[in-house]
Order: C-alpha cells, then structure tokens, then sequence
C-alpha cells in the first residue's frame, strides 16, 4: 500500500487548490443587476482547477448521502492530471467543507497499473483507504454520513458495498445547514482556460443516488426530488461568479442515453469526418486497385437502376462490384449502391420512380429486390438518387422513404439520399423545399449536390457554404450533411485527371480556357477550402465522382485525407480559427504542433502569422537584432524592416503606416501578412468563409 499512497499524493498536491468548492452554472448565459456572466472557468468558483459536473441541493441540513457507481474508463494526457467521483458537504461560508469518495491512482512506472481507490477530504486532511484497488469500469455502491459522537464529535464514515473503508472526525459539527453534492471530475494539474484538457474520463455513471437530512434520521430519499441549487454572486471577482449546480465546461461534458456523463474535448478523432466517393461503375474504366479506399469512409457504387413495376435492372459488372466491396471492406470503409441517378439509357428516371412510389405493390417489390442485392452484395446500404421529387410526388416519395428505412433497419443497413444544395440559409430549389421532415430524419446522412448550378458558376465556393447553411436551418444534424464536390468541369464536361493531365498546374486553378468549351470546375486549393467549410459546419465531403481523381501529388482523395488527418485533434471550435495560407498556389502548412507558431487573427482583425516560415519560403533572408527589436527581411533589391510593437513598416528607407503591429507571441515572431506580402509584391486576397489566405 505504500506505493499505492505515494502516488496518491502527488496528484493530491496537484489538485488540493480548490476541488471542494461549490461550482457554478455555466449552462446559460445570466444577467444579475445588469451584468452578464460569462459561462468560463474562471466565473465558476473552483473553474480553474479542471473540468467537471456537479448536482448540489441547497445548505437545508444534509447529512447523508448513497449511490452506485460505475466508475470511469480513463485516459490521462497529461501527467497529475486526476479523475474523481465524489460526494460531498459545504457550508456557504466555506469552511470544513468536506470531500468523500473514489480517485484515480495512476503509476506512470506501470502503465496496466491504473486503478481506483477510496478517498476523503477536509480541508488539507486526506485519507485514504487501505489496501483498496478498483477496477476501470467496475459498478461499487457508497455510502458516506456523519455520525453524531458526542455533543463535540461528529465522524464522518465512508462505506464501500456495504464495509466501513473511512472514518474520520470532522472539523464541522453542525450539519443544520450542510449543503449536499454529486461530482464527476478531471482535477488539472495546471490551470483550466476552457479548452486546455486533453485528458479523458469516460462512462462514469451514478445511479440511485439518495440522500438523508438531519432532519429526517437515518431515512434516504431520492436526490431528485429535492431542487437544485445555484447562484449567481455578482460581488465576487471581476466578473461575478457561480456557486451551486455547475457543469465547467459544458463543451468537455457528453451525456449518454444510459446517463452516464464522459470527460473529454471532442475533436474529430470523436466525431468521424466522412469521406465519401461515387465509383460510376457504367460510366469510366478505372481499375479497382486504383481506388484509394484506405483514404475514403464510404465508397457509393453508381447506379442501380429500378424498373417502373418495381423491379431491377440486372447490373452490368457483378464482378467489379464483389472486387470493390472485398477491397474497400478490407480498408474499413462501408460499400453502398446509389438507387437511381438522373438517367437511364436517355431517359429521366424521374417518371419510373414516380410510378414505382405510387402504388404500395410495387414499393414492396422494390425494397424487397433492393434487400436481396444487397445481401447478395454484401453491401452496407442504398443511397436514394430519385432526381427529383415535385411538389405532387413528395407525399410518394416519403412513403418509399420510410419503408425502405423500417426494411434496411431489419437488415442493419444504411439508408442516405443525393439532395440538391441551396442559394442561401432560407431559398432554395422546389426539390429541396418539398423535402419532408419524416424523409430526413430517416437518412443517416444526405449527400448534398452543390455542384451543377450552371456552366460559370457550376460549384463555386459561396454555394457550397450557403448549402450546408441551408440543411442546417432545415434542421438537418451537422453530422449528417456531406458536402458534395464535383471532379468535372462545366460545360466542357472534362474530368479533373483529364485536366491535370493536360497540365499539372491545372491542378491549382478552377477555369481553363479549353476548346472547344470553356472548363470551370474545382481545383485542389477551393476543394481544400470547402473541405475545410465542411469540417468546422457539417459532416463530410462527397466527391462526385472519384473515378475523375489523379493518383499523384494532385489527388483529391490524397489531399482531402491529409488534412483530415492533420486536423485530428482539433475540436470544432479549433477548426473555426484554423487559418489556411495558400502561397503561390501551394499550402504553406503552419501547425500548431511543428512549433513555428500558427497565423491569427488580432485585435485590429488583421491576419497575423509567424514570422520565418513565409518568408523562407519566398526566398527571403530574416534576420532579428534583439536589442532594436527590428526583424529584417531582404528579398532581392527590396529591404523591409518591421520594429516590434510599432505601426509602422520600412520599405528600402521609406516608412509605410499599418493599421496593426508586429508582435511577439509565445516566444515566436509574428508579422502583419498583408503588409509584409505587399511590400515584396504580392497579392494578397482573404475568403472569410474558409478563413483562408492566397497569396500569389
């Protein structure tokens, strides 16, 4: 037991600054006296020393309390780092405020060694119990109280499934207005700011949670029948502060079905990003081994065409379609088959769906052919392409659409839909206005076409933000909507790998004066930045379709999975701040974790970014001289010098006034991007709505 306590005590000493204090609302937004508070750790009393959840009842004179617990599965990102599920009793003015219940124990000497043991707290006075290691996972019921000693002695008692494992004498002896709590938390060992945890705790669970009063002797009741108490003192710190039933912060605090509470940052290691590619088996002579289905989350085979009395028309490459479904299952990505498409043979399928929906015969024959092919298949689910349904036919289609979702779920099978993007959050096409709420909540996600609108404007940037707006305000998850992205170009209909062939650097552009038609179409950088939009508002991309890819340094495919990859650990709200810089038509990528610092935007909103990757990578020599505090930067005939904290620039002797000022920020350089670009000659452009620089 020895080892087990000196462990103990490190995170004891890490931690002991505050866990017991009474926690604060940070659900809402409150305004008491005219003053708003601001839901962040440090308007919570004890905010700062970690992420946490609590329930506490008001100080009516609580002296008991029981549950089961289930304790958490843990993962610590950072060391002295510690996971508690706790109890407790306060007393307003704070003073013998008392702590009891299980702690984390971790031994960085033994990694399987990661246990939990018992703890009580008052005050600077710790205890443990002896010899009692638990498991990860594992169910223990509690129950911790007070017993009256004599007129000078209260104890407080802590029992684990059903054994005495604490007792302890208490500094507080009038429980007459104790106040009762229930806590999961992560104790930090250095500050919380609201986004600096990187540990986890997960499916911790507290059930049949009682408590008893003074009052009422050794009787429990239900915890939930009594109110909850929270409150906002103004008067407290800078800003006000809670004090009561607290979630901090409720972005770290992910609440499951079952009710039990996990600890973590989501990021998109949380929250998978898809990446879905259409395979138009009919159309394109691509080898299966050059799909990259390691790189994709859902590969989409296109088309299985329905007949107007419900059946199917026989597919024309069996072989390819089982070749596919072994390779893309073996790289962990899903196989489904698109049910439709705009044509068939030269004719619209519209008026064979719109037969097939109307009549409950041929619908069962439907689904029941679908069923079997992709049982036959082994296919993972159907995307319905029916372009597109009308005002008159809506009723019909929802009727298909939930039927072939109640079928697929016997099957344990997907059901997504093709449907059509939107000019902004509130206009869109007929197609998409007449979609009914029953049709989308049966999609596990829909594949939104923002592509086609017409020849010049066939996909441009503003149409693919303004259609995930626009599924967004229709209610439509985040997580649900894929943005669709073309691989072609309009009118000229030439596929993006027929481009970049012709010329690599077509690979960075979005129109090409090709003949005898013109070419628009997406190149690597604006499908970068829709997948950037799609990353930080909705679920996914889609490209349509991914037989049209490269399989170089210009693959779409390759590009889309690097920066997912690269983007991992950051959580949404990361990705909204994230900067992109493209120079010269190239990512210049800044990370984070690469230690050259990242570009942001300051106070003047201005883009600021660190100093000496940029410029390097113009070919311009950098230098500092720490006494001036000037950074010189010299590209060819031109010299430009840039002092620390001031408003100005020298460019070859002449001052230039800017509207910011360089800085420096975490030991790292940072300069204004405009200013600095433009002295040496460069355009610089900005697209807020992928927050992404071009400079060229």
């Amino acid at each position: 037991m020895k080892k087990i306590f000196s462990i103990i005590v490190i995170s004891v000493l890490l931690v002991s600054t505050g866990m017991a204090c009474a926690a604060a609302e940070t659900l809402q937004t409150s305004v008491t006296n005219g003053k708003a508070s601001i839901a962040m750790p440090y308007t919570i009393n004890g905010g700062t020393t970690g992420v946490f959840s609590r329930q506490q009842l008001p100080f009516e004179g609580f002296d008991g309390v029981q549950a089961d617990v289930t304790l958490p599965v843990v993962s610590l990102g950072e060391k002295g780092d510690c996971p508690y599920v706790y109890f407790g009793f306060d007393w307003k003015n704070d003073v013998g405020n008392v702590e009891g219940g299980f702690q984390f124990i971790e031994d960085s000497n033994n990694p399987n060694y990661n246990k939990w043991t018992v703890f009580m707290r008052q005050g600077n006075d710790w205890r443990w119990s002896n010899n009692i290691v638990l498991e990860q996972g594992s169910t223990h019921h509690m129950k911790f109280y007070s017993v009256l000693i004599s007129e000078k002695q209260v104890d407080m008692v802590i029992e684990l499934d059903g054994k005495e494992v604490i007792r302890k004498s208490s500094t507080v002896t009038n429980f007459q207005s104790a106040s009762v709590k229930a806590v999961t938390a992560i104790a930090m060992s250095k500050p919380f700011n609201g986004s600096n945890c990187i540990s986890r705790s997960e499916n911790s669970k507290i059930t049949n949670l009682m408590v008893s009063t003074v009052a009422g002797g050794d009787q429990y009741a239900d915890f939930a029948q009594f109110k909850l108490y929270k409150e906002w003192r103004s008067e407290i710190g800078a800003n006000g502060m809670w004090f009561g039933t607290a979630e901090c912060i409720p972005s770290y605090l992910h609440r499951a079905s079952d009710g039990s509470i996990s600890i973590y940052k989501e990021t998109m290691k949380d929250n998978p990003f898809k990446v879905v590619g259409y395979y138009s088996g009919t159309l394109f002579n691509e080898p299966i081994e050059n799909l990259q289905t390691g790189k994709m989350t859902h590969i989409i085979y296109a088309f299985l065409i329905p007949k107007e009395d419900g059946n199917l028309v026989a597919l024309e490459k069996t072989d390819q379609l089982k070749e596919l479904v072994a390779k893309a299952h073996k790289d962990g990505a899903k196989v489904y088959i698109a049910l439709g498409g705009w044509s068939y043979q030269g004719k619209p399928l519209v008026t064979v769906f719109e037969s097939v929906a109307a009549s409950s015969e041929k619908r069962t024959l439907l689904i029941d052919n679908v069923r079997l092919l992709l049982k036959e298949y082994n296919l993972d689910g159907v995307e319905l392409d029916w372009e597109h349904p009308s005002q008159n036919s809506i009723g019909n289609y929802e009727k298909l659409v939930v039927e072939l979702k109640s079928a697929l779920d016997q099957d344990g099978k997907d059901l997504t839909a093709a449907l059509n993007g939107a000019w902004s959050t509130t206009a869109g096409p007929e197609v998409s206005k007449v979609m009914t709420d029953a049709c989308l909540d049966s999609f596990s996600f829909i594949n939104v076409m923002a592509y086609d609108m017409n020849n010049a404007e066939h996909s441009p940037l503003w149409f693919a933000e303004a259609s995930i707006n626009y599924w967004l305000n229709r209610g439509v998850p985040a997580e649900k909507i894929i943005l669709g992205m073309p691989l072609y170009a309009r009118p000229s209909w030439k596929q993006y790998r027929e481009l970049v062939a012709e010329n690599p650097a077509y690979a960075y552009k979005d129109y090409v004066a090709t003949t005898p038609l013109e070419s628009y179409y997406n190149g690597l950088n604006t499908l970068r930045e829709k997948t950037i939009i799609a990353m930080s508002k909705a679920g996914g991309v889609m490209l349509f379709d991914v037989n049209e890819d490269t399989n170089d340094e210009s693959s779409v495919v390759s590009m889309i999975y690097d920066f997912k990859w690269r983007m991992m650990d950051y959580s949404k709200e990361e990705l909204k701040q994230y900067i992109s810089v493209i120079l010269n038509d190239r990512e210049l990528v800044l990370l984070k974790e690469d230690g050259y610092g990242v570009p942001f935007i300051d106070a003047n909103n201005r883009t600021l970014i660190p100093l000496r990757k940029p410029m390097e990578a113009i070919g311009a020599v950098v230098s500092y001289n720490a006494n001036s505090r000037v950074v010189t930067v010299i590209k060819n005939d031109i010299t430009v010098k840039v002092t620390i904290d001031e408003n100005t620039i020298d460019i070859n002797g002449k001052k230039v006034a800017m509207d910011t000022k360089a800085i420096i920020k975490d030991g790292r350089t940072y300069i204004p991007l405009r200013a600095i670009f433009d002295a040496f000659g460069y355009d610089v452009k900005w697209h807020g709505s992928s927050r992404t620089v071009l400079i060229s």
